[in-house]
């Protein structure tokens, strides 16, 4: 079968040794093929431009030239048709496919080859690799542009000014800016005559001095100056270019700036500066600037008036013998810091030497001056004399200090007041109430009956001066807690409407239906209000009626404003009276106070608790028609009816343990009550008696400690103030001796512990006479449990043995299902750690299931856990305080894998919430937690007790 391609004669092909040579060893790529698109020949030097190995792979690769050597096989079809259209050999420029399928930009040169008839046969040409060259090309186009645009959007005009060697000048270019700025076209042939007419005419010939220096001494050219606009305006212009030589002239690049602006500024600046040196001549405050090495070098004229000093002599010298010298190092400090933030700050007040002599006590600021480059200059300051005013502040320091000294006094005398009356209060109201449970004449009683009356009034007393007090040193602090208003105002009303009755008085409460009845608030505050004012009411009204309404205020987001109201027939208060009934002492007149009683603090109690309530107090009254006392108070709305009702014998306020009326609640437990007083110890064993409570005594801390190591007791009543050993005293070796008794066995004793252990630990509760916040702090403080106020109350004593021999504290919520202590989040505990109140705190059931019902296994794992997890939260402790991350992490996971393993639910997964704050850096979150996760601790050793 005949070849399709034509022959190499039939090409014109000579072939020779010395043409193949040229071919073989040719730097451009050489090449024939056909019209249809295959190669007849190629050079290695093509072949490798394409990526072959060989000419004679390239040929045998390429079937079709059109689609697997052009990028476009467009580009072929364009590249015939310019050579069948022209003459001779034509250069184009097209896109090649190299074989691992890259690409680069050829130049071709070829031309056609024709038989007699005009026919095609072939195509003969030269290929070279113009990659770099088009590369070269397009970023010189791309600087072009970047020259082009900067030179279009410069805030300027750029210009080229030509110095000729025969003294002529030209300007060959003038950027577009020249239009915008000079209003002149930039490609006027007489620009340079143009410009020159619109310069001021007192400029004009310093312009062109400043020209001619700049040529004649071959060095850069700057001029500032004003430009008459064609428009008419006036501008400030400034002008800068750098000389280059060449052989026939001298080329000047420039730029030139409308400066209006800056011009501007800096005359104002000028006249500001003028300013500021007529306000430092005449200035009240020092003024000084300090250089790098401490050293003056500007004093402003005030310096003598106000230090004595003539600035001369300050100038030159170093600032530090003028500060006390126990203020040099506070004054270096802060400029040290200044120097950091580089930025004025708020200055120190320091002592400065006048010339006298004298120290006088200055407050100043100072500013680090820096240049351009960053480099600190120098400090400017100022200060001013404070000494009047700091030798004010000395004496309000010193009288504030006299009247707290002198608050501290009232408050000791107060409590030590309460103290030395309580004490003697106890026996007679205990011994009283004893007294009246036993046979008794009429006239007996009726005797007994008045002094229990005499006694609870001197407790009102004393009770309403120590309200008072704690109001006026600002320590009532409010509860806020959930209530139901209807049930406040059931038991209430309970109470008031037996006084009432006995009077003979008629006694109501009404609620406006609009009236909330589950808020939050502080109850026993409200409840305080109400029993003052209409104690008030029934004292003074003699017959008629006392009404007690409850109406909506105000309605307001989330909350809502009561008035109550107590209104009552009673006497009456004179107009001119009714602004001072709400002032403390103050009584309508002394008669009122011989015959009725009372402090005189009552009212004003109840405008003080109002106002903490966010409201207000008033009456409204006439002489001998009745009163009309209100107030208002702000609670929240709270969105669930469920109160925390607490079952126990003391739940119920309007329960009171009176004689032959209410059953008296019956307790289990052995006590031992501490007590000096014989009186009291008689109250408190009679009032035990009651309860069904057996009961041993002792006298002093010692004597509670001896008893401690023969009886077990299930509770113990401790008086505070004791002879040889008090009551705090003997309750810390209490704890101590209750600590190392019973101690895991992988504690080391004698260990600080962080709070204590419940196994084993008898509830202390103090019996103490004082009555300030900080009594009970300190009972607190050292181990006990609870603190009940003496002279007992049978309700408190009753509300003590529920909450302590009873099995259930106000601090936790049993869930009677699973037998298990619930986790309850503190009030300012994160919200990162809340959300876990449905988990048990320990799920006794569950763990006894997983270890098949060992009981012995059991409580071996739960004593190794309790320990491991004390040492665990102290480690956690530790950790925190180095700010140790990774081992916060590592324990707090620890603990959370700890938990898991014995179904601590409630502290597993409080450990996980805090492993989740840790990994976020949060450590605030951890922090708070682990308050939390020893209280939860806590009550996982109180609810695994008995298996320890």
């Amino acid at each position: 079968m005949p070849s399709p391609f034509p022959s190499p004669a039939d090409t014109g092909i000579i072939p020779g040794l010395d043409a193949l040579s040229i071919l073989n060893n040719a730097p451009i790529g050489i090449f024939s093929s056909t019209p249809q698109g295959r190669f007849i020949s190629v050079n290695p030097e093509m072949a490798r431009m394409c990526g072959y190995e060989s000419p004679k792979d390239l040929i045998d690769s390429i079937e079709n030239i059109s689609t697997q050597l052009y990028v476009n096989p467009e580009e072929r079809i364009s590249f015939l048709n310019i050579l069948k259209n022209m003459e001779g050999n034509s250069p184009f420029e097209c896109s090649f496919l190299r074989k691992d399928g890259s690409s680069f930009q050829a130049s071709l040169i070829a031309s056609i080859i024709r038989d007699h008839e005009g026919r095609t046969l072939a195509i003969h040409g030269f290929a070279t690799d113009i990659t770099a060259q088009k590369q070269a090309e397009a970023e010189i186009l791309s600087q072009k542009e970047k020259l082009e645009n900067i030179a279009v959007n410069v805030p300027g005009v750029l210009f080229r000014f030509d110095v000729l060697s025969d003294g002529k000048y030209e300007i060959p270019y003038v950027s577009e800016g020249s239009l915008d700025i000079l209003e002149i076209l930039n490609h006027r042939e007489d620009f340079f005559l143009a410009f020159l007419n619109g310069i001021h005419a007192e400029d004009r010939k310093a312009f062109l001095d400043s020209i001619e220096k700049a040529v004649t001494e071959v060095r850069p050219w700057r001029f500032e100056g004003r430009y008459l606009k064609p428009s008419g305006s006036t501008i400030w212009f400034s002008g800068a270019s750098s000389p280059t030589r060449h052989e026939d002239r001298i080329v000047f690049h420039g730029i030139m700036l409308d400066v209006s602006n800056e011009k501007q500024i800096e005359i104002k600046l000028a006249e500001s500066e003028e300013k500021f040196r007529f306000l430092v001549a005449y200035s009240y405050d020092l003024i000084w600037t300090i250089k790098t090495d401490g050293v003056f070098s500007y004093i402003s004229p005030s310096w003598k008036n106000i230090l004595g000093y003539e600035p001369s002599n300050i100038t030159g010298t170093k600032f530090q013998p003028l500060v006390h010298k126990e203020d040099v190092f506070l004054c270096e400090q802060y400029m040290e810091k200044t120097l950091f933030y580089k930025k004025a700050l708020p200055g120190p007040q320091y002592r400065v030497k006048h010339a006298d002599g004298t120290w006088r006590w200055h407050e100043g600021n100072i500013n680090p001056v820096f240049s351009e480059n960053g480099n600190f200059l120098y400090f400017v300051g100022i200060s001013r004399d404070i000494n009047d005013q700091k030798l004010a502040e000395e004496a309000l320091l010193k009288a504030k200090e006299q009247a707290e000294t002198a608050s501290k006094a009232k408050g000791e005398f107060l409590a030590n007041m309460s103290h030395e009356i309580r004490t003697p209060m106890n026996a007679v109201l205990g011994m009283t109430h004893l007294l009246m449970d036993t046979e008794l004449s009429e006239e007996q009683r009726r005797y007994t009956e008045n002094i229990q009356s005499g006694g609870k009034s001197l407790l009102t007393l004393i009770n309403d001066i120590l309200d008072f007090s704690r109001i006026e040193a600002g320590k009532m602090h409010l509860e806020l807690m959930d209530f139901d208003l209807k049930s406040l105002l059931d038991d209430f009303k309970s109470t008031m409407a037996l006084l009432a009755n006995e009077k003979g008085l008629d006694f109501s409460i009404r609620i406006r239906p609009e009236t909330p009845l589950l808020l939050r608030g502080d109850p026993a505050r409200l409840r305080q209000i109400l029993t003052n004012l209409t104690a008030n009411a029934l004292k003074f009204t003699q017959n008629g009626e006392i009404q007690i309404s409850i109406a909506v205020e105000k309605e307001e987001n989330q909350g809502v404003l009561l008035r109550f109201t107590v209104k009552d027939t009673g006497i009456g208060i004179p107009e001119n009276k009714t602004d001072l009934i709400f002032n403390k002492f103050s009584q309508v007149d002394t008669s009122i106070s011989r015959r009725f009683g009372g402090s005189g603090l009552g009212l004003a109690i109840c405008r003080e608790l109002a106002d903490l309530m966010g409201g207000k107090t008033g009456v409204e009254s006439l002489e001998g028609k009745g009163s009309s006392f209100w107030f208002t108070a702000r609670f929240e709305r709270t969105q669930s009816a469920e109160q925390d009702q607490r079952p126990g014998p003391a739940s119920n306020d309007s329960q009171k343990l009176a004689h032959g009326k209410i059953p008296i609640p019956q307790f289990t437990g052995r006590v031992l009550i501490a007590e000096d007083n014989d009186t009291n110890l008689e109250v408190a064993k009679g009032l035990l008696k009651k309860f069904g409570i057996r009961a041993d005594s002792v006298t002093n801390g010692l004597e509670a400690l001896q008893s401690l190591e023969n009886q077990t007791y299930d509770l113990i009543l401790m008086d505070v103030m004791m002879p040889e050993m008090d009551g705090l005293a003997a309750t810390e070796k209490i704890r101590k001796q209750e600590l190392q008794g019973w101690l895991p066995d992988n504690v080391i004793p004698g260990t600080d512990l962080p709070f204590s252990f419940p196994r084993k630990k008898t509830p202390i509760v103090a019996m103490t006479a004082g009555a300030m916040p900080k009594d009970r702090e300190r009972c607190l403080e050292a181990g006990m449990d609870d603190y009940i106020a003496k002279p007992v109350h049978p309700d408190e004593l009753s509300r003590v043995l529920a909450k302590w021999l009873g099995g259930v504290t106000p601090d936790d919520t049993f869930d009677t299902s699973s037998g298990a202590f619930l986790y309850l989040p503190e009030e300012n505990e994160s919200s990162h750690l809340s959300g876990i109140k449905s988990f048990p705190v320990f799920n006794r059931s569950a763990l006894l299931s997983q270890l098949m019902h060992d009981e012995d296994l059991f409580k071996k794992i739960i004593k190794i856990s309790i320990g491991s997890l004390f040492l665990l939260i102290q480690e956690l402790q530790a950790a925190l305080e180095t700010d140790n991350g990774p081992a916060v992490h590592l324990q707090i996971h620890t603990v959370k894998a700890m938990a898991s393993s014995i179904n601590a639910d409630a502290l597993c997964v409080l450990a996980k919430k805090m492993e989740e704050a840790a990994k976020d850096g949060d450590m605030d979150t951890v922090r708070k937690g682990v308050a939390a996760l020893e209280r939860e601790f806590e009550k996982l050793c109180r609810a695994s007790g008995k298996d320890l």
